[in-house]
């Protein structure tokens, strides 16, 4: 039989009120005490026998598996899951390496982040793979700390997490990446006033403050500063200061659904100068919440995607046999249609599964100190690019691409920059 070991279990998150908040959906999750991978035929070994007890741990993840941001847990959870299943046996020493993953569900909500970290807390979990949202991260990380457990989130970017504790390490670059790119297009495209759209959370505050002082001090007039909120239906109190306004262009900061609505009741509205907006709208889910025709002109998503994981010359043969090999994968786990793609939220998730794999290695041992220790001296290399961190646990990488919605297939592509004005 099989020698790495990997057993699910969802943990339900109770919201205010004894409500259920939401749990990733059991369809989604292998079943309890199973091995996600086909066993090697009876009789065969993938690993060099060990008389050695077995290193048990569980591992959590820490995402929005509920809601409107769901499918970025899906996106962990794959990427998770795919990178356990490639590795198969995995020794640390001569101790076979058998793996609990545990599931919280924060909803993406600042809020909800701390009682996601107490469960996994209380259920032992030696090290977290997330949180995925700034937000909960940010809620989050002072416990975990506490009782030092090392978080590898996937894809927190908001500038100060690392600020918060040296228990914190990313995967993504720095919100204050994204800030200098759109700042930077937004000069290339010749703008001298630009104003900032945001849904009032964590990740896209933080990129909108980032935005102001890197345009500020480029000699770009900031013509307008305007907070919607998660979720909301109705743009047109802040289209309507757009068009008295009447910026150059407009950075807009946040998640698809927000992003979608807003731009499309923009262009309703007769608003027509350039949007382009932060990584976390360049997902195909905004086709579900915006007619996709109303997204192809003037607009525009930063993608902070490596070359490697770009088609074309700089695309890598690993990437290449990771999109060849994930979808069929992510079918079998009976994920949403949207979360079936090998896209870049899922390479980032299976790099922090794998760079914890490494480190496990690395440190010979589950032991909170070691495994930090094991990361901050990585030289592990990634889908995303070799990996390096400084004291604060910074991933010493910036890395970014401008995307355009092509009006014939209705679907992201990688472009240039935005057009002059």
């Amino acid at each position: 039989m099989r020698k790495f070991l990997l057993l699910v279990v969802l943990l339900s998150l109770l919201v205010a009120c004894g409500g259920d908040g939401g749990a990733p959906p059991t369809s989604a999750l292998p079943a309890e005490g199973t091995s996600t991978a086909p066993s090697p035929a009876e009789g065969t070994s993938t690993a060099p026998s060990s008389s050695a007890e077995p290193l048990n741990i569980r591992v959590g993840l820490q995402a929005p598996f509920s809601g409107p941001s769901a499918f970025f847990g899906e996106r962990l959870q794959g990427g998770a899951l795919f990178a356990l299943e490639k590795a198969g046996s995995v020794m640390v020493g001569d101790r076979e390496l058998q793996i609990e993953l545990r599931f919280a569900d924060d909803e993406g909500l600042a809020e909800k982040g701390p009682i996601a970290a107490q469960q996994l807390i209380d259920d032992g979990v030696a090290v977290v793979l997330g949180p995925g949202f700034s937000g909960p991260a940010g809620a989050a990380i002072p416990l975990f700390a506490q009782h030092g457990i090392p978080m590898l989130s996937p894809w927190g970017a908001a500038d100060n997490l690392t600020e918060l504790s040296d228990w914190f390490f990313r995967v993504f670059p720095p919100n204050r990446c994204q800030a200098e790119v759109l700042v930077e297009l937004a000069l290339g495209a010749g703008a001298k006033t630009v104003a900032t759209v945001d849904d009032n959370q964590a990740y896209g505050s933080d990129i909108s403050a980032g935005v102001k002082q890197r345009a500020v001090e480029a000699g770009l007039e900031i013509s307008g500063e305007y907070h919607g909120s998660a979720g909301l239906l109705d743009w047109s109190p802040i289209v309507q200061r757009l068009l008295q306004d009447s910026p150059d262009l407009v950075i807009y900061n946040g998640y698809p659904d927000e992003a979608g609505r807003f731009v499309a009741q923009a262009r309703d509205r007769g608003f027509d100068s350039w949007i382009i907006g932060s990584d976390g709208i360049g997902t195909p889910t905004i086709f579900d919440v915006a007619d996709p025709d109303k997204l192809t002109s003037k607009f525009g998503a930063l993608a902070l995607i490596p070359a490697e994981l770009m088609s074309g010359p700089t695309e890598s043969a690993e990437w290449k046999t990771f999109k060849s090999e994930y979808p069929a994968f992510a079918e079998s786990q009976k994920f949403s249609d949207s979360a079936r793609e090998a896209e870049l939220y899922v390479a980032l998730a299976y790099d922090a599964m794998n760079l914890l794999l490494d480190s496990l290695q690395q440190a010979g041992s589950a032991d909170g100190e070691d495994l930090r220790a094991a990361l901050l001296s990585t030289d592990f290399n990634g889908l995303s690019g070799p990996f390096s961190y400084d004291q604060r646990g910074e991933r010493d990488l910036c890395f970014s691409t401008f995307l355009e919605v092509d009006p014939a297939t209705q679907t992201w592509r990688p472009s240039t920059q935005p057009s002059d004005l």
